[in-house]
């Protein structure tokens, strides 16, 4: 066990010493260490990276208060995406003064490979995502739909007052009915009493 624990803790370390390998020259000296440019480098990859950083973060966030968002998982790819694409600008500020380029070079490998992943999915997603209602489109049904609940409201009351004027024609009918009757005894009454 002591033996594959070396093993391994040895290929770490050779992993560790390719990545972090020395040998090369620093970035800065294609800058010839001018201030100037080498600042420009580094300041305008740190707010990219400050960028990259903060988009990923912020689709977490939104993926965590929208639970019905759709193709959740192409947010998330994307986030990977652009965390590795800011992970690469902070190994060009690295390499600036660190000859890190094996561990550049791994970082640009898993950003490619995120990359091509992302853009496949994102291809093969499309026709899904365009068969999903604009707001537009969506406005447009809500408005038809407004329109056909109207018309109903309105049919209904007037069967509503159809119903009452039935209602209304009946009651009055039964009056009339308990009317003729009343007076029919009334007028048998009379005419038996004369005769």
């Amino acid at each position: 066990m002591a033996i594959q624990w070396h093993r391994e803790d040895a290929a770490m370390n050779d992993l560790l010493a390719l990545l972090t390998d020395n040998r090369f020259m620093p970035h800065g000296h294609c800058y010839l260490w001018r201030p100037d440019l080498l600042w420009t480098n580094v300041i305008a990859d740190g707010l990219i990276t400050f960028s990259y950083i903060t988009i990923p973060f912020t689709l977490i966030y939104f993926i965590h208060k929208r639970k019905d968002v759709p193709f959740d998982w192409m947010l998330a790819a994307f986030g990977v995406f652009i965390l590795a694409c800011g992970t690469s600008h902070v190994m060009e500020i690295l390499t600036i003064w660190q000859p890190y380029y094996w561990l550049s070079a791994l970082v640009k490998v898993i950003t490619a490979i995120a990359s091509v992943i992302t853009a496949v999915l994102l291809i093969r997603l499309v026709p899904a995502a365009l068969k999903i209602p604009s707001p537009q489109q969506m406005a447009r049904v809500n408005d038809e739909l407004r329109e056909a609940q109207a018309e109903l409201v309105t049919t209904a009351r007037r069967a509503g007052m159809a119903e009452i004027a039935t209602n209304v024609l009946h009651n009055v009918g039964n009056v009339l009915n308990s009317v003729n009757v009343s007076a029919q005894v009334l007028y048998d009454k009379v005419h038996t009493s004369k005769g």
